[in-house]
């Protein structure tokens, strides 16, 4: 089961990898929005910091990566 400030790895086509921190989890809302999550690229730089908002998700997102911690 995901749970808030677990984080993950996606290891993305592009061949980096991703950090991704499991800000909310609300199942109040669609299931492909299900997640709020913070992506963090290799440089450090994350998609909250770039544009102002969580990128949303669902499982199929989730299951692409592998649990750290």
């Amino acid at each position: 089961m995901v749970k808030e400030e677990q984080e993950y790895i996606l290891h993305s086509a592009n061949g980096l990898d991703y950090k991704v921190i499991i800000e909310n989890v609300n199942f109040y809302i669609p299931p492909e929005e299900i997640y709020a999550v913070n992506i963090i690229d290799p440089n450090g730089t994350s998609y909250y910091s770039q544009y102002g908002d969580l990128y949303f998700c669902g499982d199929d997102f989730i299951k692409k990566c592998v649990l750290v911690k």
